[in-house]
């Protein structure tokens, strides 16, 4: 064998990676040098993972997800032209490179026959492995881009992707490095809101639609961040949930509404609060009896707490929420079932939730004045409301034409900007407690 063949073999099985028998990135390096120098004008770089590749390695052990991760490389492989690149990226990674294919729709289409090939589960050590992918997607131009720009842009749409959910497919553009670079730094500040006494609770209140009297509150979150501003909530919300600062937050509110239940109990007054909770949070370690320590500590009656979940969270996780909010009632402690009608959840499953409230959603009463056929459907979640001897509160509300039709239909209570914007708790105690308006004790002593 000639003997430059011989080292040139020597020199690819040294770039081969060890798990996939594949390229690695340091082979792609000398495909595409920082000079610019080689045979390919433009293409497509893709950064391909496998969703939540952390939990198929926990469930089923390191070395079989090696060997799902393998298998995800030869179907990748098999599915690609000849000229097509596959390589191992950083971390558990596959890269693809697509020759001269430069067009968005034709890029989608390959994913989207990606996302075909693995709707069929892995046979691994008789187990059959069902797995989702997450992929960024960058286009390349050898006169204007070199590898590690390119492979920096694919891994930001990556990030994208992910966030968008399973077998999703997210190309770069120009903002979304501005787009991540902000969730960064919000997750960097959000980790030190408390400590730097960033984080303040406001309070929005629920009011009876008959009396037009207060019966409760929710508690609902602020951060005003000394680099970034004011933050809203569905801006940091989600990431602090995709962060795991949830779990952190909902301890500071917790806490932080009841310290203001108990100042509000020692001026007399006794108002439930309502607090939204994560699904991570009451998933996580221990929160029912957390949330009961809290409560002695300030000597809370449990009534005067109220835990808000998503119809959408009920339906991602039933069985195991359920019997946690089930425990978490019997406790006294009150159950609200927030953004009704959006989660697409079961009937059935309504009638079996251990709930005290429903909240009807926003977006079906924006239009409850103009179009019947909104008013009908509303006016159907009430009724079943009542059959089922739940309290219904109209959330999102702003006119008084709303007010007055949900009156008319035998709407409990009403929460929205017509009655009052959230407030500070200073705010609230000198316009709504104590006066004639607030007197709405009765059931909540």
């Amino acid at each position: 064998m000639n003997i430059c063949k011989l080292m040139s073999q020597c020199r690819e099985i040294q770039h081969n990676n060890k798990l996939t028998r594949f390229s690695d990135i340091s082979h792609l390096k000398r495909l595409f040098p920082s000079n610019g120098n080689n045979k390919y004008h433009e293409g497509t770089f893709l950064i391909i993972e496998i969703y939540d590749f952390s939990i198929i390695k926990n469930t089923y052990g390191y070395e079989i997800g090696q060997e799902v991760l393998k298998n995800a490389a030869y179907l990748l492989n098999s599915i690609v032209t000849i000229d097509s690149i596959v390589c191992r990226g950083t971390g558990d990674g596959i890269i693809v490179f697509l020759p001269r294919l430069s067009v968005w729709h034709q890029v989608n289409s390959f994913c989207e026959g990606v996302f075909s090939i693995f709707k069929k589960p892995l046979f691994i050590s008789g187990k059959s492995i069902y797995i989702d992918m997450s992929i960024g997607a960058a286009i390349y131009s050898n006169n204007a881009d070199s590898l590690t720009t390119v492979l920096k842009k694919a891994d930001l749409a990556l990030y994208k992707s992910k966030k968008d959910g399973v077998n999703k497919v997210a190309f770069y553009y120009e903002e979304l490095q501005e787009e991540v670079l902000r969730k960064i730094m919000i997750c960097n500040n959000l980790r030190s809101a408390a400590s730097k006494n960033e984080l303040e609770v406001y309070y929005q209140p629920q009011v009876e639609a008959k009396s037009g009297r207060v019966l409760k509150f929710e508690a609902l979150l602020r951060w005003k961040n000394e680099e970034l501003g004011n933050v809203p909530p569905s801006e940091f919300i989600p990431i602090s949930e995709e962060t795991g600062i949830i779990i952190e937050l909902g301890d500071w509110i917790i806490r932080t509404v009841c310290r203001q239940i108990k100042e509000w109990i020692i001026k007399g007054y006794y108002y439930t609060v309502a607090i939204n909770v994560s699904q991570k949070q009451i998933q996580g370690y221990r929160f029912l009896d957390n949330l009961k320590s809290i409560l002695r500590e300030f000597d809370i009656p449990p009534n005067l707490v109220e835990i808000e979940v998503t119809e959408s969270m009920m339906v991602s996780s039933y069985e195991s929420i359920a019997e946690i909010l089930q425990l978490t009632q019997s406790s006294g402690i009150k159950i609200a079932l927030d953004d009704f009608g959006t989660g697409y959840s079961s009937l059935s499953y309504l009638k079996r939730l251990p709930i005290d409230t429903i909240k009807i959603d926003k977006s079906f009463l924006d239009d409850i004045v103009f179009d019947s056929t909104s008013r009908e459907l509303v006016s159907g979640i009430i009724m079943l409301g009542k059959k089922l001897k739940l309290n219904v509160i109209a959330e999102g509300v702003e006119s008084k034409e709303q007010v007055d039709l949900l009156e008319r239909m035998g709407c409990n209570a009403i929460q929205g900007y017509y009655y009052s914007k959230p407030l500070p708790a200073k705010a609230i105690e000198s316009i709504y407690l104590g006066c004639e308006f607030a007197l709405g004790l009765e059931g909540v002593r």
